[in-house]
């Protein structure tokens, strides 16, 4: 085995572990491929160079941001969109409104499929389009169901911003909220991300039941009784959406 190919192997593998582990020190990782600290360090230091790993602020390596902007070009094209419309189009019947099925970049949801219905006259966000974390529901569900490292680094560096009079700024009451999606199973926006819509959203996951993405829909806030009758619904289509993805068990 020629030593680049060797090198490449390595980084390769020091990225799996961040994957899987979550924030993690230069010993922690060797110690997970049995190799020296040196090399690991090595290793780090050219993957957060090119911006695949970065530090957080007790010097633990984690995902960067060009790693996640790779991973959610390569979801993006999976057939998890072709998978979610018949249940967006189901949800969107129900509701006369829109759905989004959206994945997570850095800290914001990225709306990487859309439906809406044809009645439907609000303004909303198309694919491609992003909205923050902390006032939608696409966003409050991924943020709900991250490692609570990630979450935390998160909540110390988001800039929040006054979107409506609902929004929710104050990092103790947002965390105090994403514990309670976290339990319940799904996040509600109350026109907190944009007047006039009210939404909701569940976890999609994947076979090894990672959260991989949200799936909601928003109405029209002057008929908040569709979206009361709208909840399990959601869920259920979140949960069988789940399975598709190879998704087997019933709790979180």
């Amino acid at each position: 085995m020629s030593r680049n190919v060797q090198s490449l192997e390595r980084g390769l593998a020091v990225l799996e572990v961040l994957v899987r582990n979550g924030p993690s020190g230069v010993t922690e990782v060797a110690a997970q491929l049995e190799l020296d600290k040196t090399v690991v360090h090595r290793l780090l230091n050219t993957l957060q160079s090119m911006q695949y790993v970065k530090q957080d602020a007790n010097r633990k390596y984690l995902v960067g941001a060009r790693l996640r902007m790779i991973a959610s070009k390569v979801l993006s094209e999976l057939d998890l969109r072709a998978l979610a419309l018949p249940y967006m189009r189901h949800l969107v019947d129900h509701t006369k409104g829109v759905a989004h099925l959206a994945i997570i970049a850095e800290s914001r949801a990225v709306y990487i499929e859309r439906v809406i219905h044809s009645e439907f006259n609000i303004p909303s966000t198309d694919i491609g389009g992003e909205a923050p974390g902390y006032c939608s529901a696409a966003g409050k569900v991924l943020w709900a169901y991250m490692a609570q490292r990630e979450l935390n680094e998160l909540l110390e560096n988001v800039q929040f911003r006054n979107h409506t009079t609902n929004t929710i700024t104050d990092r103790q009451d947002l965390q105090r909220h994403l514990a309670q999606i976290h339990q319940q199973g799904y996040a509600v926006d109350n026109e907190e991300h944009r007047l006039g819509l009210l939404g909701i959203g569940a976890p999609v996951q994947d076979y090894t039941g990672n959260v991989i993405a949200s799936i909601c829909v928003a109405a029209d806030s002057s008929e908040p009784h569709i979206l009361q009758s709208t909840r399990d619904l959601v869920l259920m289509v979140a949960q069988e959406l789940s399975n598709e993805m190879g998704y087997m068990h019933d709790q979180l």
